[in-house]
């Protein structure tokens, strides 16, 4: 050790020496105080080194120094700590949808005008007995739905697809079936007073006990109802 920290000293310039010339004499002298304080700082660098080297990490969170704070509740998160918290209130939601509701009994909830209405009953298996009035449901897949009973007076059925529907006893009155298809859909007992027909298709349905008073036939498919003055109007 001593050997190599007077190299070290030597080659890296410090004074561990002094250095007299008389005539083509070199006398060196060593410092050895210097010498001393020298190896005594290089046997505590290589201690140090020899420490590092030994010591290993346990893998134990808590080992750790410098560890961030971490909330241990979410009612300690804050604003001021750059977090946003959520109340829990669907009112306090940002892009909720609107949730259109259908009355079952009593007086009948407008959903004109309400995106979700088409969602509610598109594709629906089981409206029986609905009380539906005057909702839209332009285009809707009703495809073998089961709409026996349902009331559904005044409402849009424009371009529908009612295929293989259950509308027995069903009440249209006054709705609106222009280019409806109602091939072989049970219509046994329907009430289609003053429904617009206009371009529907009714081939194969049940038409069996169908009230047709005032409905509006023109270029309908398969409505067998009178029309004794060909006016386009069932009598």
């Amino acid at each position: 050790m001593t050997l190599m920290a007077l190299v070290v000293a030597v080659t890296a310039g410090a004074q561990v020496m002094d250095t007299i010339l008389t005539g083509n004499t070199v006398n060196m002298n060593l410092n050895y105080a210097k010498l001393d304080s020298i190896i005594a700082d290089l046997q505590a660098k290589v201690a140090t080194l020899e420490a590092a080297q030994n010591s290993t990490f346990d893998g134990d969170y808590n080992s750790l120094t410098n560890q961030p704070t971490i909330p241990s509740n979410v009612s300690d998160l804050t604003n001021d700590a750059g977090y946003t918290t959520f109340d829990g209130a669907y009112g306090n939601l940002t892009g909720a949808p609107t949730l259109a509701m259908v009355a079952t009994s009593g007086s009948y909830t407008d959903l004109s005008n309400k995106l979700t209405q088409k969602d509610i009953v598109t594709s629906a298996y089981n409206l029986e007995s609905a009380y539906l009035p005057y909702t839209d449901l332009g285009d809707a897949d009703l495809a073998y739905a089961n709409l026996a009973w349902a009331n559904l007076n005044n409402s849009n059925f424009s371009n529908a697809y009612l295929a293989n529907a259950n509308l027995s006893s069903a009440n249209l009155f006054n709705a609106d079936l222009p280019n409806a298809d109602l091939s072989s859909a049970d219509l046994d007992g329907a009430d289609l007073t003053n429904a617009n027909l206009a371009g529907a298709d009714l081939t194969n349905a049940n038409l069996t006990g169908v009230t047709w008073t005032g409905a509006y036939i023109l270029n309908c498919i398969g409505c067998s109802c009178t029309n004794a003055n060909n006016d386009n109007y069932c009598d």
